[in-house]
């Protein structure tokens, strides 16, 4: 009797496409120096992957706690602490 083995696929990461319910929101840290570090996941652990600006624009594409998954206008993916963006 002969099995029936899955064929493994290659999966290509492509960036979360903002949905129709995706929201846009603006860096505003309060802070003198107006940067906002852009995680690799929904955390202070996980690593920074970019430095963001105030005043930046980003497009809201998950939630997760106090924590937004967002897409910047440069492609860039990562979170973000929701209280830093309005």
């Amino acid at each position: 009797m002969a099995t029936n083995t899955p064929t493994p696929t290659t999966a290509t990461t492509q960036p979360p496409q903002p949905t129709a319910a995706a929201q846009e929101c603006e860096v505003s840290t309060g802070l003198l120096d107006g940067r906002l570090n852009l995680r690799a996941g929904p955390g202070m652990a996980y690593q920074v992957r970019a430095v963001l600006t105030e005043g930046e624009s980003l497009t809201v594409t998950h939630r997760a706690g106090g924590w937004l998954e967002v897409l910047t206008h440069s492609g860039a993916v990562g979170w973000v602490y929701a209280q830093y963006c309005e």
